[in-house]
């Protein structure tokens, strides 16, 4: 089965195609240009190299964040528009899940920390154990010392592992919260394969989405929906 994982959660975008778990492509760019510009090309030169037309493609999987609002809009618009050309199903995944399933280290629990501007980070927590991802806790949009507390409170035993943008913002307060029980890692954002891998189980399980009831997970409201709900107020 050929699938077409996809995540622009972050400013890093990745696509990959995957068939019976093996990579066939994927590329990963971090670069000073914005998703509307680079992500058809990217998907065209997975395409390219992978040797493969959409049409081949058994399954589109797509990162629906919580992470940048353009950046999901721009990928779930796409893979919708590509899924329906197709006629192929189409199954949304936790960007964050896909940032976790990247570590498999057995028995640690694993917290991506994405920030999120206003003293915010995007996080989650999960565990992998038996070869599957196991969630903790829910994807959430919170401050940081809220949620250090609460994974404080569920871990009783083992390590936690820390990534992602947040983690240089709060090395020193997951330090002191955690002690020697904390290990923060090198950067590694959600990627592509892992989208793909996911995005297989959940289409194994029956659970594929509507195409056209399908949307990104912002986890808030945007600026412009703010200031909108303040004006209506006035």
């Amino acid at each position: 089965m050929k699938i077409l994982g996809v995540d622009t959660s972050t400013m890093t975008g990745s696509a990959a195609i995957v068939e019976d778990n093996h990579v066939l492509a994927e590329l990963t760019l971090n670069i000073n240009e914005t998703h509307e510009s680079r992500l058809l090309r990217t998907i065209d030169t997975v395409f390219q190299y992978a040797g493969l037309t959409p049409r081949d493609i058994d399954l589109f999987a797509v990162g629906v964040g919580p992470g940048s609002f353009t950046g999901l809009r721009i990928g779930v618009a796409t893979l919708k528009a590509l899924a329906q050309a197709s006629g192929k199903p189409l199954v949304g995944v936790s960007s964050l899940a896909a940032a976790a399933l990247r570590y498999t280290n057995a028995g640690a629990y694993l917290c991506p920390l994405i920030d999120a501007r206003k003293k915010e980070v995007f996080t989650a927590l999960f565990r992998y154990q038996a070869l599957e991802l196991i969630r903790c806790l829910p994807d959430q949009v919170v401050s940081p010392e809220s949620f250090l507390a609460e994974v404080k409170s569920f871990v009783v035993t083992g390590p936690v592992l820390f990534w992602g943008s947040g983690c240089g913002l709060y090395a020193q307060m997951i330090k002191d919260k955690f002690d020697s029980s904390a290990s923060i890692l090198p950067l590694a954002e959600p990627s592509a394969r892992t989208v793909a891998r996911l995005g297989l189980e959940k289409w194994l399980r029956l659970e594929e989405d509507e195409l056209f009831v399908l949307q990104p997970n912002y986890l808030r409201k945007s600026e412009a929906e703010l200031k909108w709900a303040t004006l209506k107020k006035k």
